[in-house]
């Protein structure tokens, strides 16, 4: 199989252009990808799933509550304060995962907070060649994942993940010299420093003015054009199973994959033990700039079976790409509802100099550069190769 980065880029315009959640461009997005996978046989499921914003409104709580507990340590050094923002810190991805599941409407019940949507994720088989009842137990599973949705906002991605950082940094040394009773002239300049940083996140806002051609019409883009390849041929289907996800909603809080993930856990949770489950998912790639890969859950090699991380590092050395790990705190990535359950799951992005658009009136199809589809579609067949040829 022959990755063409060019063809990626196409598919990528195709659908590169304002489409947030509830806006009926979604909508004909989602079908036009529909149509695609239907025309090169691929079997399509929609999953439709109705949720709040509850969790945009929880973070906004969030900060509103650390903040007033960073006001408090500057008025009284007091150390219930210190431990308090501690513990709220520790705990905000445990909470922000019950408010996630609750967020998501079933029976109709779900906690009600900020506006209601719906939405739906398209989820592409194909029929295995073999009619064997147990092949699906018998076989590693991976998962390509791209979500289709987009959103615009004032404050740009880099910004906005720079300010979490301060603040959580900024919180943490004032608990510190709280805590031990350091005497430093720094204690007020560095808690007004964490106000300051986190007082415009209050503010963030969501439109629906940004083409999203980078984020995160690049990956549809290029999982589209591996669905095409990989439906010219049928000899990985005996080895492999492959699973198409495009989640809707990733750009409120991962609201797609989390519905996703709570409607399949059952089945995940079987597969993953018996023939071994992975999930790549893939984030603004379609860029000139490096690659780099957000890590999942910490699942270790065992036996014979390896991660999906080694999968790509392998893949990269062979293929004389640099992978390098992505490390700024904040950043929401598709692989993360599957990981915090403990499935192997990673994200593969691109960073260059046009990343800097996302989220932006200038994240148009001219940002778009074939490297960035070059090296995430070689390294995705190259992974796929490796683990037709570990079960063959």
């Amino acid at each position: 199989m022959t990755f063409d980065p060019q063809v990626a880029l196409q598919y990528a315009a195709a659908v590169s252009r304002p489409r947030k959640v509830g806006s009926g461009e979604d909508t004909r997005v989602a079908q036009a990808i529909e149509a695609r996978l239907r025309g090169w046989g691929w079997h399509v499921e929609r999953q439709s799933f109705t949720f709040s914003a509850a969790s945009e409104v929880f973070l906004k709580l969030f900060i509103l509550v650390s903040m007033l507990l960073v006001a408090a340590l500057l008025l009284s050094h007091d150390r219930v304060a210190a431990v308090s923002l501690v513990v709220l810190i520790v705990l905000f991805m445990p909470l922000q995962r019950i408010v996630q599941a609750h967020a998501l409407e079933r029976n109709g019940r779900g906690l009600k907070w900020g506006k209601r949507y719906t939405t739906e994720n398209l989820i592409a088989t194909h029929p295995p060649v073999r009619e064997d009842a147990d092949f699906e137990h018998k076989v590693s599973h991976l998962y390509l994942v791209a979500h289709y949705d987009s959103k615009s906002q004032r404050m740009p991605l880099v910004v906005r993940i720079t300010l979490f950082m301060l603040t959580l940094i900024a919180g943490l040394i004032l608990v510190v010299l709280t805590l031990f009773e350091v005497p430093t002239v720094l204690y007020l300049p560095i808690g007004l420093f964490a106000l300051a940083a986190a007082l415009p996140l209050l503010f963030l806002d969501v439109g629906n003015t940004s083409p999203g051609a980078i984020d995160n019409a690049s990956s549809v883009g290029l999982v589209l054009h591996l669905a095409e390849l990989l439906a010219q041929r049928t000899d990985w289907q005996n080895d492999l199973r492959i699973t198409l996800l495009f989640p809707s909603a990733e750009e409120m809080t991962l609201m797609g994959s989390v519905a996703y993930v709570t409607a399949h856990m059952t089945q995940l949770r079987e597969q993953a033990p018996r023939g071994g489950l992975h999930v790549l998912n893939f984030d603004g790639v379609g860029v000139d700039g490096d690659l780099y890969f957000v890590a999942g859950s910490h699942q270790r090699q065992n036996g014979d079976r390896i991660n999906l991380l080694m999968y790509a590092q392998e893949a990269c050395a062979e293929l004389n790409l640099p992978l390098k790990r992505f490390g700024f705190i904040g950043a929401l990535f598709d692989h993360i509802p599957f990981a915090q359950r403990g499935l192997d799951a990673i994200s593969l992005i691109t960073v260059g100099r046009a990343s800097r658009s996302v989220h932006t009136p200038a994240d148009a199809v001219d940002q778009l550069h074939v490297r960035g589809f070059d090296q995430s579609g070689r390294v995705a067949l190259r992974v796929i190769e490796r683990m037709i040829g570990d079960k063959s």
